[in-house]
């Protein structure tokens, strides 16, 4: 286990993400379509990619510039965001709020990316998810959240449902991330959030029956290349690391 002193800085950024990214990310869907807000995450990479080369001096090269772009366009056919996607004056305020909360989680890759060298990926998924919990029970005591004996009505089986989605995303996910974090530079780990969509409307259809369109499939595929090319980039940055 960390010291005091090591845990501190995991915590805040736990508080960044899941804490207050993932709380203004859930206000602002109030006002702003599903759609509209897939569009909107799908800018984190590239946003990512400009923190990475302020904060840690990474270089941004053409060719990861390129690779980041197609996987934007790929991840909004996917998504069909362009089609469902419009931003009005209503909207305005919830486009704030999740364009902050994206802000935030790039902000946690490019920080986790400083702090994971030093420290085990396990333990910091940890620390982190312990922290945005607080965070949320807290905001569930004093903010437009609810509160704890709404969690008490819900049916055993979301509870069982949510608990294990947990354990997916918010451990083993986050654990795997910050494990490839050690390795890879924080604008090429970023990239990888764009196979998201392709896994899950890949699920959708293989669980639900759901069939893909002509532009998903088109989108899914400049995705696909795009992780491609991101694996050579990573195996470079790799080998460069070890050279």
């Amino acid at each position: 286990m960390p010291t005091l002193r090591a845990a501190l800085p995991l915590a805040l950024l736990g508080v960044l993400n899941p804490g207050l990214s993932y709380s203004l990310a859930l206000l602002g869907l109030v006002t702003v379509t599903a759609s509209t807000a897939a569009l909107l995450w799908a800018a984190e990479p590239l946003l990512i990619v400009a923190l990475a080369a302020f904060i840690l001096r990474e270089p941004v090269t053409p060719r990861l510039v390129a690779v980041m772009l197609a996987g934007l366009i790929g991840v909004t056919l996917v998504t069909g965001a362009l089609a469902g996607a419009s931003i009005g004056g209503a909207a305005i305020p919830g486009t704030v709020l999740i364009m902050l909360a994206i802000l935030l989680c790039a902000l946690y890759t490019v920080l986790s990316r400083r702090l994971i060298a030093s420290a085990d990926p396990v333990v910091t998924a940890m620390v982190q998810q312990v922290a945005g919990l607080l965070w949320c029970l807290l905001a569930m005591a004093i903010g437009p959240f609810g509160g704890l004996h709404e969690v008490a009505l819900l049916p055993w089986d979301t509870l069982a449902y949510a608990i294990l989605s947990g354990l997916l995303y918010y451990a083993l996910a986050y654990g795997l991330f910050l494990t490839a974090l050690r390795v890879t530079p924080a604008g090429i780990a970023s990239g990888y959030y764009n196979l998201i969509p392709v896994f899950g409307v890949g699920l959708a259809y293989v669980f639900l029956g759901e069939r893909l369109t002509g532009p998903q499939m088109l989108g899914a595929a400049l995705i696909l290349l795009s992780a491609l090319f991101l694996a050579r980039l990573t195996a470079g940055a790799e080998a460069a690391r070890h050279g």
